[in-house]
């Protein structure tokens, strides 16, 4: 995790390096062993690094090599180095060093616009080709590292994250109605848009290519749909699943900085992880990992006897901090320019804090285990159109059996809904009046934004041949995914930490999306797969949960210690042309006085109020609220 930034006036007009400065002071969290910046002219790349893998030790960012006049700003790792060493010997144009980025610049000078597609990783860079007067902007496959950019005329301005873009020497662009309108919604839809107008966020597996006269995004690598993977028994799928693994768990784990951390919360995903990286550490005469868990006595959502008997099965340390009452949201926002984080993310910044007193510098999760193996429900689709009426049969009952199903209406309509021409879906709701926007959001709000068409216009269908290949890589890519994933890193990388996530390697990406489904969910079983083949590696405790628990506890403390419904209920010209506030509460009231209960979009039209409270300062109710408090 390091930080990069820069602006380029494309029209040649010279740049100033103290806006570049001015950047990564906003940045800084990002980079704690050092800064630098390059400047030519119309062009200025900045870079603060936090140095991880043993050859990164020492090394200056951006790396420049005058004779070819290119810079490269890399912030990442890769996981393909001997098999680009090799590529760059036969190409002739041969790495200096060792170190990633040395790695990617002479990859960048090699191949140009097709290097991203040959590399593997968590990688976000600026490169800068003076020759070609020809920029490069490049996200990994999965979209681990942020990679955020404006562009107001000619100039072009990138950084890791979007603060640095809407300050000083930047002005505020107005906000963007339709992301936020998505955000209300919680359905975030949108890969590329910001909270703010004209500010986005270079979407995963995109590489941004400017010159003077152009600018465009383009994806360099896609899954591929047609990829099968079939073997004659399970064993031999269980032995490819785990050499995949160990090889993802051996490369995050290249770091000289002593232990890594693992963020365990009971489940399967983060066990298996757990289980790898403790055996991977002792072959290779590594410091034992040390499990960090956030835990909730007295709740129903602990999970602490899980988490310490997949860390005892381990052979790992485990920390477990009771999940503390934390009100980081305001200053999230002042921070970061942008929504906090949730509730259910911020109660992590402690652990995250722990970790970094102790060393670590790497933190892996078992994110990636739901995207690409726990199965879908619109299987059954696939086993209707096929005429296998006894297997549908079976699968239903075994998923009965199991509690596996999501109700008998979500099951019908995922066997029914996979089948259906996109236009009769749409022609259905609109007969029923279904539709995914709250009430309480105001028509012409919605109307001036498009919302319908933002929340049903979206891809469904992908190329897989099957149904539950397409919901499967739907949610393993959507919108939600990915956003909730860069909120994730922005919160870690505050600490100084890595965020590091195995089962999303690219390659295990594309194995779990190209196995047949019952390897993935079979007999009420989801995630069939990493239940048998982590047989050794994790405590049949836990492989034999069906589901995780449901965290409603962080939200409850949030709304608590935040007076959530005296800010939603105070005027704010801003956010009442969005949102009808007496709707609203109506809702919200309806719904929390069921036990148990919480909706999400109450959470996010929270957090969009605090975000235009403190950056539209849309404050009128800010002094109504103080007097109530005071009376």
């Amino acid at each position: 995790m390091s930080a990069i930034a820069g602006v380029w006036h494309r029209e040649g007009r010279p740049v100033h390096g103290a806006d570049v400065d001015r950047m990564l002071d906003a940045l800084a969290h990002r980079g704690p062993h050092g800064r630098g910046r390059w400047q030519d002219l119309s062009i200025a790349i900045g870079h603060a690094s936090l140095q991880v893998t043993p050859e990164s030790r020492g090394e200056r960012q951006p790396l420049v090599d005058d004779a070819t006049r290119t810079a490269l700003a890399f912030d990442g790792r890769l996981d393909n180095r001997d098999e680009l060493i090799r590529a760059l010997e036969d190409a002739g144009c041969p790495a200096r060093s060792s170190a990633d980025a040395e790695i990617v610049l002479r990859a960048c000078q090699a191949w140009g616009v097709d290097a991203p597609r040959r590399l593997l990783g968590d990688f976000a860079f600026a490169f800068w080709d003076g020759l070609r007067r020809r920029f490069l902007g490049v996200r990994d496959a999965r979209g681990t590292k942020p990679f955020c950019y404006r562009i107001d005329g000619a100039r072009l301005a990138w950084a890791s994250e979007m603060q640095a873009l809407v300050q000083a020497p930047f002005d505020q662009p107005p906000p963007d109605e339709g992301f936020i309108a998505e955000l209300l919604c919680h359905i975030p839809n949108s890969t590329c848009a910001t909270v703010f107008s004209g500010v986005q966020r270079l979407p995963p597996a995109s590489m941004l290519v400017a010159t003077p006269d152009a600018i465009r995004v383009e994806t360099y690598w896609r899954l591929d749909p047609r990829r099968e993977v079939r073997y004659r028994d399970d064993r031999e799928y269980d032995d490819h699943f785990l050499a995949l693994l160990d090889e993802a768990v051996s490369c995050r784990l290249r770091t000289d900085a002593a232990p890594a951390g693992i963020m365990l919360s009971g489940g399967i995903d983060s066990s298996l992880v757990a289980g790898m990286a403790a055996r991977v550490a002792a072959r290779g005469g590594r410091p034992s990992p040390r499990a960090f868990s956030l835990i909730y006595p007295g709740d129903p959502c602990n999970e602490q006897p899980f988490i310490e008997a997949a860390a005892t099965h381990a052979g790992i340390e485990s920390i477990c901090v009771a999940h503390p009452d934390v009100n980081p949201y305001e200053d999230d926002v002042r921070r970061y320019r942008d929504l906090p984080n949730s509730p259910g993310g911020a109660g992590s910044d402690p652990l995250f804090a722990l970790a970094r007193e102790q060393g670590v510098r790497v933190m892996l999760t078992g994110a990636g285990g739901d995207e690409w193996f726990s199965g879908h429900q619109s299987h059954y689709a696939d086993l209707l159109r096929r005429g296998r009426f006894l297997s549908l049969c079976r699968d239903v009952r075994d998923d009965i059996r199991a509690d596996a199903l999501s109700g008998w209406r979500r099951a019908v309509w995922n066997t029914v809904r996979p089948m259906t021409p996109d236009r009769v879906l749409d022609l259905a709701r609109r007969a029923v009046g279904h539709a995914p926007i709250p009430a309480w959001i105001r028509p012409e709000f919605a109307a001036r934004v498009g919302l319908r068409d933002r929340l049903y216009d979206v891809p469904r269908r992908f190329g897989f041949p099957t149904h539950a290949q397409n919901e499967q890589f739907r949610e393993g890519a959507n919108g939600f995914s990915i956003y909730a994933g860069e909120l994730f890193e922005r919160s870690i990388s505050r600490f100084g930490l890595e965020a590091a996530h195995p089962l999303d390697d690219r390659r295990l990406m594309e194995f779990g999306m190209a196995l047949p489904e019952e390897q993935r969910w079979t007999r009420g079983s989801r995630k069939a797969i990493l239940r048998r083949a982590g047989a050794t590696l994790v405590t049949p405790a836990v492989r034999t949960r069906r589901e995780n628990t449901d965290y409603i506890r962080p939200y409850e403390d949030a709304w608590r210690r935040l007076d959530g419904r005296a800010r939603l209920a105070a005027p704010g010209a801003v956010f009442d042309s969005w949102v009808d506030r007496d709707a609203l509460l109506a809702d919200f009231d309806r719904v929390v006085c069921v036990p148990g209960q919480y909706d999400w979009p109450y959470w996010m039209a929270l957090a969009v109020r605090l975000w235009a409270d403190e950056v539209l300062d849309d404050r009128p109710r800010a002094r109504v609220i103080g007097r109530a408090a005071g009376q």
